[in-house]
């Protein structure tokens, strides 16, 4: 029996034989909408993809121009943000026998000098051409989120030379349970369907096509400024091939958007007075397979006890804040381009994720104030192409912005298995609340009569890691005085790095300061060691 996915007419069939086990790969691409106002077809990049020797198909390359100024807010790197570009091409994959051929061509400007694809940890088979400005990518399995990045001098920024015309391909796994139009409780989107038709669906559908949420009427499920709004335990499909111009919230919990749609904010202002989040959903959230684009704010905002699956998000200045799910959310096999911090420190379980930081944020903020925060899991993670210029307040793997009553929560927070290719500041700024400088700034001494309430920042262990190089150093500290009038220490304790190593040099006992600023007289029992450990 063959087996064809008809998103685009499908090029790869499906043979199944006996065990349901696939001999040809289930290759799916999508054709976008590109009609002027809608998607942008990329200028720069052009992407064919075809099972072993087979017939080669073209894949879509979509485009997000940079955004760098909104409302009162202009972002501090500006003038290495204008003109920049993402483009990305997305496609589903089922693996069969032979590898999927990825082709890539650079279609504007110079020949490249060099062509890399990152993460290297994929270990994929490439072949490049950078006279021609060719490069094939071989894949034999799914959730592989990768950059191409082709090195030329009008591919790099002016001032800090980052890539100027970035490209990543998505290859997401097959879909398994994709909803239809008429099936019991899936209700397609129409702007002009009245709103008494949402009220009891189970799935809010939109088809391969353009969506303005931004101009279809105001109704219970359209709210202003284009929010879809999903009642308690409701869903939204994106379809392959759907670009929604909207944002998504939520009333109650269990809800789902999922799909392999596109979801974009390109058009609303940067103002932190009108929205903090882009999608805010309630708990038990999951949000999966969808591509998110140039968010006002904060990326994907849940509740407690969420799941974030293969989902890629690429934002451009302050406040692109990535995923903040609430306590004990699981966060796997996914993309992430942001220009403040990808992850809240709440307990969450991260896996197998791609990070591309931009100027601005930290990969892990261990704390704001005095808020909860502690127990997390990060492990497996591939940090290409960092952008960070100086570890300045809230740059690094993990940072911390706390003031003297915090004290860490749910056990200890765990750094593992992670590889950093680039070059940073430093690989961990753990302080107290910093207005302006890492080492210098701390919070207001507190006054006599909290002295009871006095914690500390630390419960953190750092283990196999790799940094391509580090051209600063990282801080540690903690605060003094923390009681007004007194020597008291707020400190930074409990800290253990176990088989970290930066430019090719383990950090011990010997090496630490050449990579660490560390304030001996507020911090004890940090650790550095090269021991291998037994895993649980």
């Amino acid at each position: 029996m063959n087996i064809a996915v008809l998103k685009r007419p499908c090029f790869i069939a499906v043979t199944w034989v006996a065990g349901l086990i696939p001999v040809q790969a289930e290759i799916t691409t999508y054709d976008w909408p590109t009609a002027p106002g809608q998607a942008i077809r990329s200028e720069h990049y052009r992407v064919f993809v075809r099972e072993g020797d087979g017939p080669e198909s073209e894949v879509d390359v979509l485009q997000a121009n940079a955004i760098y100024e909104g409302g009162r807010y202009v972002d501090g790197e500006a003038a290495d943000l204008k003109g920049r570009t993402f483009s990305f091409a997305q496609l589903s994959y089922l693996p069969g026998h032979k590898p999927a051929r990825i082709r890539i061509e650079k279609i504007s400007g110079d020949p490249a000098e060099a062509i890399s694809v990152a993460p290297r940890s994929y270990n994929l088979v490439t072949r490049t051409e950078p006279a021609e400005k060719k490069a094939v990518v071989e894949i034999d399995r799914p959730s592989r989120y990768f950059s191409v990045t082709f090195d030329a001098d009008d591919n790099r920024t002016r001032y800090h030379g980052w890539i100027k015309h970035m490209l990543a391909v998505f290859v997401d796994p097959a879909e398994r349970d994709i909803p239809r139009p008429g099936e019991a409780g899936v209700v397609r989107f129409d702007p002009e369907r009245p709103a008494r038709d949402y009220a009891t669906a189970r799935v809010v559908y939109f088809p391969p096509g353009y969506h303005d949420l931004t101009a279809a009427p105001t109704t219970s499920l359209i709210r202003r400024e284009g929010e879809l709004r999903l009642a308690n335990g409701q869903a939204a499909y994106l379809a392959g091939g759907a670009y929604v111009e909207g944002h998504i919230s939520g009333d109650g919990e269990r809800h789902r958007v999922f799909g392999r749609g596109v979801l974009t904010g390109r058009r609303y202002e940067w103002n932190k007075k009108v929205r903090r989040s882009f999608v805010e959903l309630g708990g038990e959230a999951v949000v999966e397979g969808i591509t998110i684009t140039s968010p006002p704010l904060h990326g994907v905002v849940s509740g407690d006890r969420s799941e974030i699956r293969n989902v890629k998000i690429m934002g451009w200045h302050w406040n692109n804040d990535g995923f903040r799910p609430g306590w004990r959310s699981k966060v796997r096999d996914c993309f992430m381009r942001c220009a403040d911090d990808f992850f809240y420190n709440y307990a969450l379980d991260v896996r197998r994720c791609v990070l591309w930081p931009a100027h601005n944020g930290s990969i892990l903020t261990f704390g704001w104030q005095d808020r909860p925060a502690g127990g997390s899991l990060l492990q497996n993670i591939d940090i290409i192409s960092p952008e960070w210029v100086a570890l300045q307040n809230n740059n690094g793997l993990v940072m911390s912005q706390n003031t003297y009553t915090f004290r860490p929560s749910e056990g200890t927070t765990v750094l593992r298995d992670i590889r950093i290719e680039g070059s940073i500041p430093g690989i961990v700024n753990i302080k107290p609340h910093a207005k302006r400088d890492a080492w210098a700034d701390s919070p207001r001494p507190l006054p006599k009569s909290d002295l009871s309430r006095i914690g500390h920042i630390g419960e953190i262990l750092l283990e196999d890691i790799t940094v391509e190089d580090q051209f600063s150093r990282g801080v540690i500290r903690g605060g003094k005085p923390a009681i007004s009038g007194t020597d008291i220490v707020w400190p930074a304790q409990n800290i253990a790095f176990t088989n970290v190593s930066i430019s090719g040099v383990v950090v011990d006992d010997s090496t630490k300061h050449r990579f660490l600023r560390i304030d001996t007289q507020t911090t004890r029992n940090l650790t550095f060691s090269s021991d291998s450990r037994k895993r649980q």
